[in-house]
């Protein structure tokens, strides 16, 4: 089964255009990601997890619920978290690449990044 997973959104300065940043993943990056986040927040910033995770029955997470400064957190200890694992099995090597191609790109176009991160 797969997941919608909802980030935020981005604003163009110019247009004002407003577009919704949001990836479905199919059943086995949604494993991984889901493993990611929780093994990332899920002792420090579990109030932060459960936000995410509010959705989970209707197969969504949701980024896009968190304050500037809870998104801040969420990013950074997901980051420190891929710092910190030897990377030496295959689920932490897919779950690194898989954050860093498909969500590095639409976390940095947030419009909470440039004032959280």
């Amino acid at each position: 089964m797969g997941i919608t997973v909802f980030v935020g959104i981005a604003t163009d300065v110019k247009t004002q255009n407003i577009q919704s940043l949001f990836i479905t993943l199919g059943g086995t990056d949604s494993a991984l990601l889901e493993v990611l986040i929780d093994n990332a927040l899920g002792h420090k910033f579990s109030d932060i997890l459960d936000k995410i995770r509010e959705f989970d029955v209707l197969a969504q997470l949701h980024f896009s619920e968190l304050s500037s400064e809870e998104f801040k957190d969420a990013i950074l200890a997901i980051r420190a978290y891929l710092g910190e694992i030897n990377l030496s099995s295959d689920w932490q090597r897919d779950a690194k690449e898989l954050w860093l191609s498909k969500f590095e790109p639409l976390i940095t176009q947030d419009d909470r990044y440039a004032m959280a991160c």
